[in-house]
């Protein structure tokens, strides 16, 4: 009788741990998926960035003689 509640325990030990492992994945799915959505977003900014400072010096250059600058 004592080995059969020692190996029901166990068993529901076990499915627990199960459980925990399972909802262990599913948060760190989550949590790639999160990561990589931000890492995007942060090269998609980071891209407008760059164009804009691209579009920036080639105004600058163009119109370098309308510049005064404050002495």
């Amino acid at each position: 009788m004592k080995q059969k509640n020692q190996e029901l325990i166990f068993k529901e030990i076990e499915k627990y741990y199960d459980y925990c492992e399972i909802e262990s994945l599913n948060e760190k799915k989550t949590m790639e998926k999160y990561k990589k959505g931000i890492t995007f977003e942060i090269n998609r900014v980071c891209e407008e960035l760059l164009r804009s400072i691209d579009i920036l010096i080639i105004i600058m250059e163009e119109n370098t003689w309308n510049i005064r600058l404050p002495r």
